[in-house]
């Protein structure tokens, strides 16, 4: 299977590619529409691929904020 980009809004997160592993899931269908509509994709698979690459990157971003007390400068971060 050949490696795919999934696009984020701008100034959002940066842009990723890896290979796909299939998982079978169960997902509440309504749940899975709704996240579809607020983050603006086609497709159940880029809606749940979009929100796993959100959660990570706002994983690091806290983990970021508690080694640093929150005292980041401006400029601090550099930007991909």
């Amino acid at each position: 299977m050949p490696h795919s980009h999934v696009g984020l809004s701008e100034g959002c997160m940066a842009t990723w590619v890896s290979r796909y592993v299939r998982k079978s899931l169960s997902l509440d269908a309504i749940t899975l529409r709704r996240a579809q509509k607020a983050l603006g994709v086609a497709t159940a698979s880029a809606a749940v691929r979009t929100s796993l690459a959100r959660t990570v990157e706002m994983d690091r971003f806290w983990r970021l904020m508690a080694r640093s007390h929150g005292r980041l400068q401006l400029g601090g971060i550099d930007r991909p």
